[in-house]
């Protein structure tokens, strides 16, 4: 890792940084929440390859702002269907392209389409792709003073 990298990390993470394992290709994020800048992060173990079908569990808008991050690591651009399923039954479902090489990032808050508002709903969503992509969710909810003063982050369960 670059120094310049090394400080971007200790600036917004606190005094840990990314660690890197070159023998599995894997990524760990590790942050530190900073009490005096009521700021923090978490941390994540990363998948070991990108697969075409994700799962995400039990996800909620309303109280919380949820996004759905999907990462390329390919050289050619993904279409993906996110299908958005409502624990009181209906889906939404989204194409999204995500170039190659980048991240795309889903407000699932702002999601709404065929008389369904994702606005404040209990909310499940199956990803499938047509190149192989990585998957995961960020939740965060905002206290009075802090905005997304507390997160958490998961990675979506690979179905195949």
């Amino acid at each position: 890792m670059s120094s310049q990298k090394e400080r971007q990390w200790r600036r917004f993470c606190g005094s840990d940084s990314i660690t890197l394992s070159a023998a599995s290709a894997q990524t760990v994020t590790v942050c530190t929440w900073d009490p005096d800048a009521e700021y923090g992060s978490h941390a994540e173990t990363a998948v070991s390859a990108p697969a075409t079908d994700w799962f995400l569990a039990e996800g909620a808008t309303g109280f919380f702002d949820e996004c759905i991050l999907s990462a390329n690591p390919n050289t050619r651009a993904a279409t993906a269907a996110v299908t958005h399923v409502l624990t009181g039954g209906g889906t939404l479902v989204r194409t999204i392209a995500v170039p190659a090489n980048s991240r795309l990032t889903i407000d699932v808050n702002g999601e709404a389409g065929n008389g369904i508002s994702l606005a404040n709903a209990s909310v499940s969503a199956a990803v499938h792709s047509d190149e192989p992509i990585i998957v995961e969710r960020a939740m965060y909810s905002s206290s009075r003073r802090v905005w997304w003063a507390t997160g958490s982050d998961t990675v979506a369960t690979k179905l195949r």
